[in-house]
């Protein structure tokens, strides 16, 4: 064989032992990019806000004589204030007793919706005591009618992960009765308007204060609705419940809130959520409902 032969020869087999380690090299890093691609995908899917908060073990939380206590173990200072912040919100600074510590090795227990919502839910059930900890739901409860225990018994399979065993026992007593309260209101505050006045008291900014922190942390779109009692005339209790709903939005957002987040609406007496013919009926008719939508 000539020496142009031979040298054609090798160089054909060096052609195809280096096509072979190209094709090698070309697959190894598609699928460093693929694994890399499904790696990006899974911790974007796992920082989404649908992903349920991860909380503590041991963990109880307990209302009773109109004051909510918290104690056990959270995972961090974030976890804690995510449950203090809108349990103050909801019962008010002085009546919110914290026994939580923080212990990063905490143990961990799924909740499918942000704390907010579902301590507003508890905040309409007078007396209860519950312990979330060795993916169980333990304790007792007593509410004022076989709706409201159909409701507490819905929401505990709805609110934590959905293998979590509810062992809860609710009793019903009619003097605990409430009035019923819309499933997707987060929070009623009732605010002592002046007649015909539309501006935002000075006393309810420390409140709106509280509510801008948590909605800030918390990317949810919220609706502002405006209610009245049902003196006047109709059509302008519509109008003003309006004004005093959009002047709340307006001052939520010049505390930080995203204003994508906020929609105003008013209903000037339609909906009322206690009887108008007497004045505390009349006084939990004004209000402003802060809603999920």
């Amino acid at each position: 064989m000539s020496q142009m032969n031979q040298d054609d020869d090798q160089n054909y087999i060096l052609g195809v032992v280096g096509a072979i380690i190209l094709a090698v090299l070309i697959g190894v890093v598609s699928l460093s990019i693929n694994v890399s691609d499904s790696s990006n995908t899974n911790t974007s899917n796992q920082s989404s806000e649908n992903t349920p908060a991860i909380f503590m073990g041991n963990f109880d939380f307990s209302v009773s004589n109109r004051k909510i206590t918290l104690s056990g173990e959270v995972v961090d200072e974030k976890a804690k204030s995510s449950l203090l912040n809108p349990a103050k919100l909801l019962w008010g600074n002085d009546n919110v007793i914290d026994q939580l510590t923080v212990k990063v090795d905490a143990k961990k227990f799924w909740w499918n919706i942000k704390p907010l919502e579902v301590l507003s839910k508890l905040k309409q059930i007078p007396d209860f005591k519950l312990h979330l900890g060795d993916n169980k739901i333990t304790g007792n409860a007593i509410v004022g009618s076989e709706a409201a225990k159909d409701n507490l018994l819905t929401g505990l399979k709805k609110w934590f992960t959905s293998d979590a065993q509810s062992e809860v026992n609710i009793d019903v007593d009619a003097k605990y009765a409430s009035d019923l309260v819309d499933p997707n209101t987060l929070l009623n505050l009732s605010i002592e308007y002046a007649t015909g006045a539309s501006d935002v008291p000075e006393s309810v900014k420390p409140v709106l204060n509280q509510i801008a922190t948590i909605l800030k942390e918390d990317p949810r779109k919220i609706a502002i609705n405006g209610h009245t009692d049902n003196v006047g005339v109709p059509v302008e209790n519509k109008s003003l419940s309006l004004t005093r709903a959009e002047k709340i939005k307006a001052y939520l957002e010049s505390q930080g809130v995203d204003a994508g987040q906020l929609s105003a609406a008013g209903f000037g007496d339609s909906k009322p959520l206690a009887d108008n013919s007497s004045d505390s009926g009349k006084a939990k008719n004004r209000r402003i409902e802060f809603s999920s939508q």
